[in-house]
């Protein structure tokens, strides 16, 4: 399933309503990039994007199994942006800290989220430029990402 967006944000994509076949039938979106199935007749999707055009983030499924795929490594499962001054990450995995640093290597902030979830959003009011994040997730595992913060 393919979307395209003009703005890094948040987006949400959920079920308008069933009838017939669909009734009765589990309906899930996969999230390809966070390796993440969703039920979609539980609640909406939410998730954060880039602007682009993306054909092949999505896939619209009937079944919550991922049918022998591979899992992949957890630094390509997340997702960080800074937009109109907020910090975004979604991840695969709960979070649990998150650390900041300016491109020279000083932390210049910590983040520990009051509640450990798989999505971050907090004031990030720094400067324009380059950072880079070290994530922790509840499992212990550590992503870092580069983020770019341009007002």
């Amino acid at each position: 399933m393919g979307y395209k967006t003009q703005a890094n944000d948040t987006y949400s994509l959920r079920i308008d309503h069933l009838d017939g076949l669909f009734e009765g039938q589990d309906i899930f979106i996969e999230d390809k990039l966070l390796n993440l199935i969703h039920d979609l007749k539980q609640s909406p999707y939410v998730f954060t994007s880039a602007a682009g055009t993306f054909n092949d983030r999505f896939v619209l499924r009937y079944t919550n199994n991922a049918l022998g795929v591979s899992q992949p490594q957890l630094s390509d499962a997340v997702v960080a942006m800074a937009t109109n001054g907020k910090l975004t990450i979604q991840a695969s995995e709960p979070i649990k800290h998150i650390f900041v640093y300016d491109i020279a290597g000083k932390l210049i902030r910590t983040y520990n989220p009051a509640m450990v979830r798989n999505y971050f959003e907090h004031d990030f009011n720094y400067s324009d430029g380059v950072y880079m994040l070290k994530i922790r997730m509840q499992n212990g595992v550590i992503a870092t990402q580069k983020l770019m913060n341009k007002k």
